[in-house]
């Protein structure tokens, strides 16, 4: 009898799966403004980091290039973002007034989640997750 894998018993899936379970919590929430929480999560960056090239913003906020481009595209379509300067192949990109306003009813929408989140799971379950977060970073 062939032995079947355990994919619930896998620690990479089972981080993956509530990832994707907290990640739709999210995405929920931030429907109204027509954006995803990865995009939230862009456009929150970049109100602290701009102007800023893709390249340095895809390094601080540990998005691979290509997801970065992608979200960044839709977010330039939608005005969120503007290039403020291009020297060869770096873009520099900074919020647009609409970005801020965004990003200011967005905050409010985060702190919201943030807190229901917390109630849901428990904030010693977060500290823990926390703490995992760190020892797998210097892994």
């Amino acid at each position: 009898m062939k032995k079947i894998y355990p994919a619930n018993e896998c620690y990479c899936f089972m981080l993956r799966n509530i990832a994707s379970s907290i990640k739709k919590i999210y995405n929920q929430h931030f429907q109204e403004l027509d954006i995803t929480n990865e995009q939230f999560t862009i456009l929150m960056n970049m109100k602290y980091l701009a102007p800023i090239s893709v390249t340095n913003l895809s390094e601080k906020i540990k998005i691979d290039r290509t997801t970065l481009s992608r979200n960044l595209k839709i977010l330039q379509t939608k005005a969120l973002i503007e290039d403020v300067l291009t020297t060869g192949r770096s873009r520099q990109i900074i919020l647009s007034k609409k970005g801020e306003d965004i990003i200011n009813k967005g905050e409010k929408i985060w702190n919201k989640i943030q807190k229901e989140v917390e109630k849901v799971i428990g904030k010693e379950k977060l500290k823990t997750l926390k703490e995992v977060e760190k020892i797998l970073e210097n892994y």
